[in-house]
């Protein structure tokens, strides 16, 4: 065969160039690996001995270890490609004499229609005021979301945030393009640069720079993310982009207003959830047909009824109407179909309704991370875990700094019983943000499942004092008490947390938490009917979460459920 690039399996390789790709993701294989899979890819399904090998790749003249070198270009091949010595898919190891490939291989075509990747890092604020934070992140993030629709099926888009290459795990950890830039308001003015990269390299493909009034910032956007995507050669879709276009607003207030908000939403805390609500309502009082903001509203409403800061009714209530005024003024929002599906299953309970809506976004904008990472929690609640972790290893893909997204990945480990599994997955979370607090409880209580109950109380007990009383986490808290323990301060804690729905809401399903620590199963069950009555979002949980299975038995349980 002879030494052009070739094609094995979800592979592209290019002998020439040593360059591994993985559905047009490149991987970072050293010199000597690509040395021997350009050898063994020359001839597949035949013996290719060690000698052979020895020659090719290191020489006649060797006086290195060869033995422990082959071994280890091996290894690593098998690393990047996914592959088991004991049960392999492409490399066959044949004691004594070599190894074969055991694929087919097939001449690559080149495509000039392939799916480019490319990552998107933080615009860099030249003003560097603090007050101005929220506009420069907003605009790098506008700029992903604008890119990641101009045509999905060509373009991949992920976002680094303040991360670095070297940082992404995996098949990430080489980008095919890197996007890079820096932006300045100044009075009226607003002043943009971008630069697109080889990340192999760094080399420079195309660089621009924007020097107009500050009302032009939504023109910017749009005319950079279509430059970058021409610079790729990647044919923009006019009719999508343009009906996509209605989604904007004319008015900079109200841009401004809603940048500020997706800023605080993205703090991912209670207290920020309430002060984005305040700037994405600004926003739609300064121009009430503003799709984004709508969006930006229903976000907010549906995770606080989902967390149980409001009461289902109301919060669902509210995120509902939101998402379907953006979808009158915008139906081929993706964001907005992902919302609305959310609301259906989680409130209404209408597991039909909301796949239809989950898969309308993902067919409209399938870069959209958010519509991938709620489709994942609806699969998730719905037992369909296989499907859940795809979904949601696919959003990780597209933001792989998301803490979010990585601790519902731990989460859904955790449904699975796979405590190990779990705590590895959500200690990733927290250390990509600590002030995440979900990724914390989540550690907690998979903390407490795997036997640890002394470790689970220290950090519950650091989450309520770091944070703030939360019914989440005093619940938890509760819990981590009774199971490792102590019941005394188990009950004092449920008194707590009694006492703290005596000033705020506190949801029944967290006092049937708090319950469960003590195995109360009639003040649990009392607590969980309470919680079906008003349509709780956490009840999915119930078929599946340990925390319950003291009440698997009991006929009241089986009602619920």
């Amino acid at each position: 065969m002879p030494c052009s690039a070739v094609a094995f399996g979800t592979f592209e390789f290019d002998p020439r160039t040593g360059e591994l790709r993985k559905r047009g993701i490149k991987l970072r294989l050293q010199p000597k690996s690509a040395a021997v899979l350009s050898v063994l890819v020359r001839h597949p399904h035949e013996l290719v001995t060690r000698e052979h090998l020895r020659i090719e790749v290191w020489g006649l003249e060797t006086f290195v270890d060869f033995e422990n070198g082959l071994g280890n270009a091996i290894w690593k091949l098998r690393q990047h490609l996914g592959d088991k010595a004991d049960n392999p898919l492409f490399i066959e190891s044949i004691p004594g004499k070599g190894y074969r490939f055991i694929a087919d291989v097939h001449p690559l075509v080149p495509n000039p229609n392939s799916r480019k990747v490319i990552a998107i890092r933080p615009f860099e604020d030249l003003d560097n005021r603090q007050s101005d934070d929220y506009f420069v992140a907003g605009l790098t993030e506008e700029l992903i979301t604008q890119l990641g629709r101009l045509n999905p099926k060509r373009l991949a888009v992920v976002a680094l945030r303040n991360k670095s290459l070297e940082e992404i795990p995996g098949e990430l950890a080489a980008q095919s393009y890197v996007v890079t830039g820096t932006a300045r308001r100044d009075g009226t003015r607003l002043r943009v640069t971008a630069h697109l990269l080889e990340a192999a390299d760094q080399r420079q493909i195309w660089a621009g720079s924007y020097d107009r009034p500050t009302t032009d910032v939504i023109a910017v956007q749009i005319e950079l993310a279509e430059q970058i995507a021409k610079s790729l050669m990647v044919e923009l879709l006019p009719v999508k982009k343009e009906h996509g276009r209605s989604k904007w607003t004319e008015s900079l207030v109200a841009y401004e207003l809603y940048l500020q908000g997706r800023y605080h939403w993205n703090k991912r805390v209670p207290k920020s959830t309430f002060t984005a609500i305040e700037y994405f309502q600004r926003a739609i009082a300064a121009d009430p047909e503003y799709a984004l903001a709508h969006v930006g509203l229903a976000d907010c409403f549906g995770v606080l009824g989902f967390y149980g800061e409001l009461a289902p009714a109301d919060a669902f209530g509210r995120a509902k109407q939101h998402a379907s005024r953006a979808l009158a003024l915008d139906d081929c929002l993706a964001e907005a179909h992902s919302c609305l599906a959310f609301c259906l299953l989680q409130f209404d309970w209408d597991w039909n309704a909301a796949q239809h809506e989950h898969l309308q976004a993902i067919q409209l904008n399938s870069n959209c991370a958010p519509a991938h990472h709620w489709y994942g929690l609806t699969l998730t609640e719905t037992g369909r875990f296989s499907d859940a972790l795809r979904s949601l290893i696919r959003a990780r893909e597209l933001d792989p700094f998301n803490p979010a997204i990585q601790a519902h990945i731990g989460r859904l480990a955790y449904f699975c019983r796979d405590f190990e599994r779990s705590l590895k997955e959500v200690e990733r979370a927290v250390e990509l943000d600590r002030s995440y607090v979900p990724g914390r409880y989540f550690q907690a209580i998979a903390t407490v499942q795997k036997g640890n109950g002394g470790d689970a109380i220290n950090q519950f007990e650091g989450l309520v004092t770091e944070f703030y009383e939360h019914p989440i986490l005093v619940s938890g808290l509760a819990y981590a008490y009774g199971k490792g323990g102590k019941r005394a301060a188990a009950l004092k804690a449920i008194d707590r947390l009694q006492a703290l729905a005596r000033k705020i809401r506190v949801p029944p399903y967290f006092l049937a938490f708090a319950h469960a620590g003590v195995e109360n199963s009639v003040a649990a069950l009392d607590y969980l009917d309470q919680a079906k009555v008003e349509r709780f979002a956490w009840l999915h949980y119930l078929k599946m979460d340990p925390v319950f299975d003291f009440l698997r038995s009991n006929p009241r349980f089986d009602a619920l459920i």
